[in-house]
């Protein structure tokens, strides 16, 4: 976290700042909401999801009684990993892995991937096949930039365990990817 994300937190947390949450809100909700669509892929379900977290995130972070938080991006990421495991509790004829195909994600994201792998479109496709857990990593590492102790804090698995599975991730990736071509 940056100086001013600390900032913007310590003031949230302390005076219940609207303004300071409004620019983690901005900092943030991009990012949640592509992890979000990732795993629910209707973009009204991953808008409503991002933005019960948010309310939540709000709620907690402003109720003095609370664990402070000290790391918002770990935080925000189990919020979504949790919220979508409810959504798809209150779905149970559906699964994380019965969507077809992986929805649109930002050209930039893919960026550094596409160096090393080549087209959009195949990532997509490869990404799809891919087991929820390394999917979760590779957007996670990959796509958001998260470093493995946030991954580790937001999926509650140890440092170790997430390095290990980011190379498992993107060993399976490579492996789909290239079986394609």
């Amino acid at each position: 976290m940056n100086w001013q994300e600390q900032f913007d937190l310590y003031r949230v947390i302390t005076h219940k700042d609207s303004e300071a949450f409004g620019r983690l809100y901005d900092r943030y909700i991009d990012r949640i909401y592509r992890f979000i669509l990732g795993k629910v892929a209707a973009e009204d379900d991953a808008r409503d999801i991002a933005n019960d977290i948010f309310v939540k995130c709000w709620q907690y972070l402003t109720d003095s009684e609370n664990v402070p938080v000290v790391n918002l991006n770990a935080f925000l990421y189990k919020m979504a990993r949790n919220r979508i495991i409810d959504f798809y509790r209150r779905k149970k004829d559906l699964r994380l892995d019965d969507w077809e195909e992986l929805p649109q994600i930002p050209d930039s994201a893919f960026d550094k991937m596409i160096e090393n792998l080549g087209d959009r479109e195949s990532i997509r496709k490869a990404l799809s096949g891919l087991r929820p857990e390394y999917r979760d990593i590779i957007i996670m590492r990959y796509l958001d930039d998260l470093s493995f102790s946030d991954i580790a804090s937001a999926s509650g698995k140890s440092l170790v365990n997430v390095r290990v599975l980011a190379h498992r991730a993107m060993g399976a990736l490579r492996k789909i990817f290239h079986g394609r071509i």
